[in-house]
């Protein structure tokens, strides 16, 4: 059978003609929230995309293209015009193999992560290293996240901004296996990033609970994050420029001084841009 998209807002500048055949491996049925992008020549769904609460999309094929089909330009441009309006940046500078190949070797550090979630990739393993966590450490935030309670205080281990290791652990969530975990509460995507959609603006107070020398501060998010400025106990301001993205990205604020607190000012955002924060780590001695 056929494919072509619908006409909505992601099939902007992708033609409308049949870009490969192939048999479907099932048979689509939308429920109540999905959305029809594309559809075979018999009329059946043939592609279909579901937004989620914390602002993921999954989008699912009846079919897969055969070799032929991604060696055509039409696949090609037709898949790379869905992946722009899907708000994914594209061209990006992602290769970079070296033949032949080189020896790894272990990194070496000149610093610590003092809220101790630091780690790299080895062989597809987590591999934990230069952390020195202050264990008195946590912080507050002056504006709460969607869904929790004012005035809380947030330890590094358990607080989502600091607690990396925790989604190394706790299993797949889209696992079935998993299912138990979900019921009760103890795996769910809230334990791993914290959201606010209320645009004002709000302070994060970060206490690492005695003094270290500070070097850089970093930030991964998403949405709309506007400039942020780090004060130390001396006085010393520190400003970086944030952005508006859909994919996960780094901002780092560099420091210098010797400071027992952080205070993290995030300016007031337009109405229905959200704020997504995921981690945070702070270097330094």
């Amino acid at each position: 059978g056929g494919f072509r998209f619908v006409e909505n807002a992601l099939s902007a500048g992708i033609s409308k003609e049949v870009f490969f055949h192939a048999s479907s491996a099932c048979r689509l049925e939308p429920m109540q929230g999905t959305k029809v992008l594309a559809t075979a020549s018999d009329g059946s769904t043939a592609a279909t995309i579901k937004e989620y609460p914390g602002g993921g999309r999954a989008v699912l094929f009846t079919m897969a293209p055969r070799n032929t089909h991604v060696e055509s330009g039409s696949w090609r441009r037709m898949m790379r015009q869905f992946i722009i309006n899907l708000g994914i940046a594209v061209d990006q500078d992602i290769w970079r193999f070296k033949f032949p190949a080189t020896a790894e070797t272990e990194p070496v550090f000149t610093e610590s992560c003092l809220t101790g979630n630091y780690f790299y990739w080895h062989l597809n393993k987590p591999v934990k290293a230069a952390n020195a966590l202050c264990a008195d450490g946590f912080y507050t935030y002056t504006l709460p996240p969607d869904g929790d309670e004012p005035g809380r205080k947030y330890s590094f281990p358990e607080g989502n901004l600091c607690n990396r290791f925790k989604a190394t652990e706790l299993g797949d969530y889209y696992n079935r296996k998993n299912k138990k975990l979900l019921d009760e509460g103890k795996l769910s995507t809230r334990m791993f990033f914290d959201t606010w959609k209320k645009g004002d603006a709000f302070e994060i107070m970060v206490n690492l609970g005695r003094n270290a020398q500070i070097s850089t501060l970093k930030l991964f998010f998403s949405g709309h994050l506007p400039p942020v400025t780090a004060t130390l106990d001396d006085g010393a301001v520190f400003t970086a420029e944030g952005e508006e993205t859909n994919e996960v990205h780094l901002l780092e604020i560099p420091l210098k001084g010797s400071s027992k607190t952080i205070k993290l000012a995030i300016p007031a955002r337009q109405p229905g841009k959200k704020l997504i924060l995921s981690e945070m780590e702070i270097w330094g001695k």
